[in-house]
């Protein structure tokens, strides 16, 4: 999930995602997972899309109002999840 300080600025995918996948096959599915997600999430308008033109491509997310009325909910869960230790 989001940290407050990640939340309000925007991060490139790998800091959105969260997650490493050592196996490459894994990697490449889960790579397609969470870019299906990000178009999802950018759609409902949830979060913002800004691509650079560089090359290698460079791409950073934020969130937008509607986005950020639900980090009281992502604090929420992870306070649940801290409490009942669902990440250990």
């Amino acid at each position: 999930m989001y940290g407050e300080h990640e939340a309000h600025g925007e991060q490139d995918y790998p800091h959105i995602h969260g997650e490493h996948v050592t196996d490459p096959f894994s990697q490449a599915n889960h790579q397609h997972f969470g870019l299906d997600r990000l178009k999802e999430l950018e759609l409902a308008n949830i979060i913002n899309r800004r691509v650079f033109p560089e090359t290698p491509p460079h791409v950073e997310y934020s969130l937008t109002k509607k986005g950020e009325e639900l980090l009281p909910i992502f604090e929420a869960m992870r306070t649940w999840g801290n409490t009942w230790e669902i990440m250990k």
